[in-house]
């Protein structure tokens, strides 16, 4: 009877080891789909890559006008070296700029804790 309460008890606690790496691991997504369901796509998860893609679509649009249009290559090359710096310029305004953004909020979120002193 003692073999059996051991082998009992091994045996459940083998199945409950089993049963929480399974827990652990299913998320809301495996819940939602046993169930037929999926999550709703919010409107920035469809917008987002259709922009990155006409972005990259204006690049690309905007390197080849700027092959065929009629020019020296020497011209060309400035005309492209000067573009190039003026886009790095306002790529290293805007990520300045939004660390500022998230730096403040980061200020502002520690400001409005309860308990939070500025000392």
């Amino acid at each position: 009877m003692r073999l059996a309460k051991l082998a009992l008890a091994i045996g459940s606690t083998i199945g409950a080891r089993q049963a929480v790496r399974t827990v652990q691991n299913y998320g809301v997504s495996d819940l939602l789909s046993s169930v037929g369901l999926e999550r709703r796509r919010t409107t920035l998860d469809r917008v987002l890559p259709a922009l990155g893609w006409v972005g990259l679509g204006t690049a690309i649009g905007a390197g080849v006008a700027l092959m065929m249009a009629p020019s020296s290559g020497r011209e060309l090359r400035a005309k492209m070296s000067d573009q190039l710096d003026y886009a790095k310029e306002r790529a290293k305004e805007r990520i300045d700029t939004a660390k500022e953004r998230i730096d403040n909020g980061m200020r502002s979120l520690g400001e409005t804790q309860p308990g939070h002193s500025n000392t």
